[in-house]
């Protein structure tokens, strides 16, 4: 029963963030609202739930979102995985120490869709002007800080 009521819950999550939140002007920047969903999955789930309810999500996510085929799928099965992993050094009842570990799931998932769109990007040289204007731009900072 609660294997539905997970599915039910993602489904609608699914639902609101391809529909109801791009017409949203506030939420341009949104992060992934499964993401969460997944962590909590992957903590406090047993593997026999957990692994097809992530599929599915991931697949309804994939079929929905109009990203690259097979992005979510991958995204949500190596962040899956790395929760189950980690879940065994965690104390999963201390709530201030899973939020971080999901705020750091959150930025490492953005970090994986923007380095696969950044690799099918037109421009082959993105990975050059970034890594060039990372440290122009922290010296230019630091040199204010000093001043």
């Amino acid at each position: 029963m609660i294997f539905f009521f997970y599915l039910l819950a993602g489904t609608f999550l699914i639902l609101l963030q391809t529909t109801l939140l791009p017409e949203i002007p506030a939420s341009a920047t949104f992060y992934d609202l499964l993401t969460p969903v997944v962590i909590h999955i992957s903590v406090y789930r047993p593997l026999r739930e957990g692994v097809p309810l992530v599929l599915l999500l991931a697949a309804g996510m994939d079929g929905l979102s109009g990203g690259p085929p097979g992005l979510y799928v991958s995204l949500y099965v190596w962040l899956y995985l790395a929760m189950r992993y980690l879940r065994q050094f965690l104390h999963v009842g201390n709530l201030v120490l899973l939020s971080l570990v999901a705020v750091a799931g959150v930025g490492l998932e953005g970090l994986a869709f923007f380095s696969l769109i950044g690799l099918q990007s037109p421009i082959s040289q993105i990975w050059l002007v970034a890594a060039h204007t990372i440290p122009v731009s922290y010296t230019h900072l630091r040199a204010h800080e000093t001043s």
